[in-house]
C-alpha cells in the first residue's frame, strides 16, 4: 500500500489532485511525485508484469511497446516483457534528405538494459507511400533502425489478399506500407530483400550490446523512455532508471556492467535537480567501486518520505561534488566530473568508436 512504502497516510492529502496547494508548494510537489511513483509501481507490476506471467503460464511470449505517455515508467515496464517492440515509420526516398520517424528508445533501452535479446519493431509503416514503396525505398530506413538497436522485423503491413489474380492487390485502408504476395516485386527484389533482412536480424540479436554511455534519466516519475539529451555523433548510450542502477549493475575494471555482459564507460546523470536518496547512495557506491560518474551535483531530495534524510543527501553530494563547480575529480577508486558531457569527453579522452567521413 501507499502508506506501507511511504510511510503516511495520504488521505488527508488527497485535495491535491484538485489542483489545490497544501502547506506549501514544496510539501505539495513532494507528495504528488510519490504518489505518481506509486501508480507508476503498481501498473509496471500488475498490468505489464502480470500481462506477460499471464502469458509463460500458456506457454507464450509476451510482447511489449513500453512507451504511449501513461503513468508507468517506460523503461521498467519494458523489463517485463520477453521480447521488446518499438515501431518506425517511412517518410523519405534515397538521395533525399533522409528524415527517420519513429518511437525505439525505449524498447532498445529497456531491451539493454534488462537483458532482453529481442528487440523487435512494427517496420516500415507509412500513410503516404501507397504503392510507391519498393525494397530500395524501404532499405535505408531498416538500415538505420538496424544501427539504432531494433533487430527484429515485424512488418507493417501484410493484408489478406483472396485473388490470386488482382495485382498489386488490397489495401488496409491507408495505413502501412504493402508487403504482400500480390506486389509487383514481390517474387524479384522482394526475395533478396527478405534474406537480407532475415540474414541481418540474426547476427544482430548474437552477443551483447556495447556503448559507452549510461545516461540516466532521473527519478521524477514518470520515467520516460527517451530523452532529448544531444550525445556527441560516433558514442552508443542507452538510457537506464533507477531500478537498473540499484539491481543490475556492478562495476568491473572501471566499467559499468549488466549481469549479461553489457558495459558502459561512463555513467551520465542528465536529471539531477530531485533524486531520490537511495540513487544517490548508489551512484556514490559506484564510484567508490570505480565507476565513471558525469553529471551536475543534486540538488534536493525528491520525496515528502525522505525529507528527514535532507541532511545525509546534502552530505554526500557535497563529498561527491564539493562546492559544485565544474572539474574532473577523483573520489575513492572511481571518477566524478561536473563538466558537459562534451568537455567530460574531451578531458578523459574518449574517442568513437566508429567515425565515417572523419
Amino acid at each position: 500500500t501507499f502508506e506501507e512504502k511511504f510511510g503516511y497516510d495520504l488521505i488527508k492529502w488527497l485535495p491535491l489532485l484538485t489542483g489545490r496547494v497544501i502547506e506549501s508548494p514544496e510539501h505539495t510537489g513532494a507528495i504528488l511525485q510519490e504518489l505518481r511513483q506509486h501508480q507508476s509501481d503498481l501498473m509496471v507490476e500488475n498490468y505489464f508484469g502480470a500481462f506477460t506471467r499471464l502469458a509463460k503460464q500458456y506457454g507464450l511470449e509476451s510482447y511489449i511497446e513500453p512507451y504511449g505517455w501513461g503513468p508507468f515508467d517506460e523503461l521498467a515496464s519494458g523489463g517485463k516483457a520477453d521480447r521488446l517492440m518499438g515501431e518506425f515509420w517511412v517518410k523519405s526516398f534515397p538521395g533525399t534528405n533522409k528524415v527517420y520517424h519513429g518511437r525505439t528508445s525505449a524498447a532498445i533501452s529497456s531491451g539493454h538494459i534488462y537483458g532482453k535479446n529481442i528487440i523487435s519493431a512494427e517496420s516500415f509503416t507509412s500513410t503516404n507511400t501507397n504503392w510507391y514503396g519498393h525494397p530500395y525505398y524501404y532499405k535505408h530506413h531498416g538500415d538505420r533502425m538496424w544501427a539504432r538497436g531494433i533487430n527484429e522485423t515485424m512488418f507493417h503491413r501484410f493484408a489478406h489478399q483472396p485473388n490470386n489474380h488482382i495485382k498489386p492487390g488490397m489495401t488496409m485502408d491507408s495505413i502501412g506500407s504493402h508487403f504482400d504476395r500480390t506486389q509487383t516485386w514481390w517474387s524479384n527484389g522482394g526475395t533478396e530483400w527478405f534474406k537480407y533482412l532475415a540474414r541481418g536480424s540474426y547476427l544482430l540479436q548474437q552477443g551483447v550490446p556495447d556503448a559507452d554511455f549510461l545516461v540516466h534519466l532521473g527519478d521524477v516519475a514518470p520515467v520516460r523512455g527517451g530523452s532529448n539529451v544531444k550525445i556527441p555523433a560516433g558514442f552508443g548510450y542507452d538510457f537506464t532508471n533507477t531500478d537498473v542502477l540499484l539491481n543490475r549493475v556492478s562495476v568491473k575494471d572501471g566499467y559499468l556492467v549488466l549481469p549479461e555482459g553489457t558495459r558502459y564507460k561512463a555513467l551520465y546523470l542528465t536529471k539531477t535537480d530531485y533524486l531520490h536518496v537511495k540513487t544517490l547512495k548508489r551512484i556514490q557506491a559506484l564510484v567508490e567501486a570505480g565507476a565513471t560518474v558525469i553529471g551536475n551535483k543534486p540538488k534536493e531530495v525528491i520525496g515528502f518520505s525522505e525529507w528527514p534524510e535532507k541532511a545525509e543527501f546534502k552530505k554526500i553530494t557535497d563529498t561527491l561534488w564539493n562546492d559544485g563547480i565544474p572539474a574532473l575529480r577523483s573520489y575513492k577508486k572511481g571518477r566524478l566530473s561536473s563538466f558537459d558531457l562534451a568537455k567530460t569527453i574531451e578531458q578523459l579522452g574518449y574517442q568513437p568508436a566508429l567515425k565515417i567521413n572523419n
